[in-house]
C-alpha cells in the first residue's frame, strides 16, 4: 500500500530524522500528529452545533472530590464527588471517566476483585525543549514511534524553519508503563525514557532540556482474542457481586446507581483511535435502547461481561 506507507532504509531515517534504526515505515496519505487540546475544543464545538440543530443544548460541569490524594494516585480510594447528586432526573447515565470510574468509586468495587477485566497503569511523559542557540542543528518536527514515542508539540510546528535562535522547539517523550503503587521519581523516569527512546532522537537527549512531567492513569483491559479492546455496553449491578460491610450494607454506598446505566472505558492509550468509532456505536445503542445494536458492528463487544 504505497499510498499509505513507505519503507525507509536505515540511511534514509538517519539522514532525515537523525534516528538510529534498522529502517522503518513512513506513514503517509495525510497521517499527522493530532493536537489533542485543539481537537477536543473542536469536538465540543461540533457537539454544541449538533445539539443546537436538534433544538437542544449541552453543558459541561466539573465537580471535584474534596478527598483527593494526588500523591497516592491511583491507588487511593476516594470519595465519589457525585454521590450527593440526584441522577433520577436523567434518562441515561454513561460512565466514561477512565480510571476515575474505579478510583472515585463511581461504581461499587472491591480492590481485590475489580468489576472489569482491567489493570490501572500509570503513565508519565516528559516535555522537553531545545533551541538552536544550544546547538548548530535543529530537530525535524516529525513524530517517531518505536516502543516509546517522541512527538513535536504545537509550538514546535510554528517554529520549523525559523531563524530565531532563541525560540525553542518543544517535544513530548513518553510514556512509562507503571504498575507499582509508587510513581517513578523524575530521575527514574528520565532514565527509563532515555534508555528506551535515545535512538529515536540522540540530538534531543544530548542537547535538550526537560521542562515538565505529565502523568495520567490508563484503564488497560486484559488481552483477549481481539487484543486489548474497550469496555462498552449496558452496565448493571449483579446481586452478590460485591462484598458487604459487617452491618450488611454495601461496602461502597456512594456509587452511582441508575436503571439505565452504560459504560465506556478501557481505551488505555488508544483513546484517539477508538473514541469516535465506539462512541457512535454506543450512542446508537442508547438511542435504540438496545445493546445488541453494538453487535452489528463488533460481534464480541461484550467480551468483558
Amino acid at each position: 500500500y504505497p499510498d499509505l506507507a513507505k519503507w525507509m532504509s536505515q540511511e534514509e531515517i538517519s539522514t532525515k530524522l537523525g534516528a538510529q534504526s534498522m529502517g522503518g515505515l513512513e506513514l503517509r496519505n495525510g497521517c499527522r500528529v493530532v493536537d489533542v487540546p485543539l481537537y477536543l475544543k473542536g469536538l465540543w464545538e461540533e457537539c454544541n452545533k449538533k445539539a443546537g440543530e436538534a433544538n437542544g443544548s449541552i453543558t459541561w460541569e466539573v465537580i471535584r472530590s474534596t478527598q483527593e490524594d494526588p500523591d497516592n494516585y491511583p491507588s487511593t480510594k476516594r470519595h465519589n464527588p457525585f454521590s450527593a447528586m440526584d441522577f433520577s432526573k436523567y434518562d441515561t447515565v454513561v460512565l466514561s471517566a477512565g480510571s476515575g470510574i474505579l478510583t472515585d468509586n463511581l461504581i461499587k468495587c472491591d480492590e481485590e476483585h475489580p468489576p472489569f477485566p482491567v489493570h490501572l497503569v500509570r503513565g508519565q511523559s516528559m516535555e522537553m525543549s531545545f533551541s538552536q542557540r544550544e546547538s548548530n542543528e535543529s530537530i525535524v518536527n516529525e513524530a517517531m514511534l518505536c516502543g516509546k514515542y517522541i512527538s513535536p508539540l504545537q509550538s514546535s510546528a510554528v517554529l520549523e524553519g525559523s531563524n530565531e535562535p532563541n525560540k525553542r522547539q518543544k517535544f513530548v517523550v513518553g510514556a512509562s508503563h507503571e504498575f507499582q503503587e509508587i510513581p517513578l521519581t523524575p530521575s527514574e523516569l528520565a532514565d527509563e525514557l532515555k534508555s528506551r527512546s535515545y535512538s529515536l532522537s540522540p540530538h534531543l537527549w544530548d542537547n535538550g532540556t526537560i521542562d515538565r512531567l505529565t502523568m495520567g492513569v490508563r484503564v488497560q483491559s486484559h488481552r483477549g482474542k481481539f487484543g486489548r479492546m474497550p469496555i462498552i455496553g449496558r452496565y448493571s449491578m449483579l446481586e452478590g457481586q460485591y462484598e458487604t460491610a459487617a452491618d450488611g450494607s454495601a461496602k461502597y454506598d456512594d456509587s452511582i446507581v441508575h436503571p439505565n446505566l452504560w459504560i465506556f472505558t478501557g481505551l488505555s492509550s488508544r483513546g484517539m483511535i477508538y473514541h469516535a468509532l465506539f462512541g457512535k456505536w454506543l450512542a446508537d445503542a442508547i438511542v435504540n435502547n438496545n445493546e445488541e445494536v453494538v453487535r452489528e458492528h463488533f460481534d464480541g463487544f461484550d467480551w468483558w461481561k
